[in-house]
């Protein structure tokens, strides 16, 4: 469990949990009840060194830190499943996670016009169709009109080109690297 400082355990899912494809990416991290799980957070976790390798370890092409877990967690759910093994997340291994003030190495917003810089937009794009190919089209189009077509923008169009930008460098560095493939310890 990680606990953000003046935050208590939750016993409840978010809504965005229920989501039958990536709703495992909204598994809250300070859940206060025993469960089998998918997603990992590598703030506080143990996996066997052997497993790890078995699915490659992180993909060195998250360049920032979002979907880097997500990633490494749903080849190694993928992985545990298909051998009967389990992934839980307990509550009595905790810790008080001292976020950076700046947001550490999060990709996000350059101001409040371009809510998803070339980071953003490049980390998303690189994490949803590397594991479900067209299929993140939609939830990446819900992802355009929360970052590009926002109220802001429509007050200002001319912040819609320097958005659009963005999103067109981030997602030609993501189809470049889905391209090569990942780069993992070891390649299958």
């Amino acid at each position: 469990m990680i606990i953000e400082p003046e935050q208590e355990p939750t016993f409840e899912y978010p809504d965005s949990y229920n989501d039958p494809k990536l709703g495992f990416i909204f598994f809250p991290l300070n859940y206060g009840e025993r469960t089998e799980l998918v997603n990992l957070s590598s703030c506080n976790c143990s996996v066997r060194r052997a497993h790890a390798l078995r699915v490659g370890g992180f993909d060195e092409n998250f360049t920032k830190t979002l979907f880097d877990d997500s990633d490494f967690s749903w080849r190694l759910h993928q992985y545990c499943e298909s051998r009967g093994l389990k992934i839980i997340h307990d509550p009595e291994a905790w810790l008080t996670h001292l976020r950076v003030p700046t947001g550490g190495g999060r990709p996000g917003a350059k101001n409040g016009h371009v809510l998803g810089d070339r980071n953003a937009w490049y980390t998303w794009c690189y994490f949803h169709f590397q594991h479900w190919g067209c299929a993140a089209f939609i939830r990446l189009s819900r992802r355009y009109r929360w970052w590009i077509w926002h109220k802001r923008n429509l007050l200002q169009p001319w912040w819609l080109v320097v958005a659009h930008w963005e999103l067109i460098v981030g997602v030609s560095w993501a189809f470049l690297r889905i391209s090569k493939g990942p780069s993992l310890i070891i390649r299958k």
